[in-house]
């Protein structure tokens, strides 16, 4: 009997993962706990460090492995994906073209929510309230390169 063997594709894994979310770039120079413990007082989230999630980013023979933070709404299938973008070494995403604000964003939000871009909107918005950022602004999937890289 021959077993069918499924071949990888990435792009198809991308396209999943991606579907059905909207993302929001924060430039806010805080550390990770920081940061994250304001979202959680001032939107009652509960953001936590998933080691599980944790990217390794291998770059010119170095290695940085940068932190996911995730939030699971209760009593729906909301899930929010902080993720810290850059550390003292390297970043995440390369740099985009000069004078690209993307090039200068701290932390990615991704929302997996019912209306996600309409929650990206407003979550922009109020996180402009939030004392410590610097500017939020939703992103378009299609403005970051290597995307692939945000695939946990």
């Amino acid at each position: 009997m021959a077993v069918k063997q499924e071949k990888f594709n990435a792009f198809e894994m991308q396209v999943d993962f991606f579907a059905d979310t909207a993302m929001v770039g924060i430039v806010c120079p805080l550390p990770a706990y920081h940061f994250c413990w304001l979202l959680n007082r001032h939107f009652e989230m509960n953001f936590r460090c998933a080691p599980e999630l944790t990217i390794p980013f291998c770059e010119d023979g170095l290695t940085s492995y940068f932190a996911v933070y995730q939030y699971l709404q209760p009593d729906s299938n909301h899930e929010y994906l902080l993720y810290k973008v850059k550390n003292e070494a390297t970043y995440l995403l390369p740099r985009l073209k000069k004078g690209n604000w993307l090039n200068n964003i701290d932390y990615l939000l991704l929302l997996k929510t019912t209306n996600p871009e309409k929650d990206a909107t407003t979550f922009s918005k109020q996180l402009g309230n939030v004392n410590g950022i610097i500017l939020t602004r939703p992103v378009d999937a299609g403005q970051i390169e290597h995307l692939e890289n945000l695939l946990v």
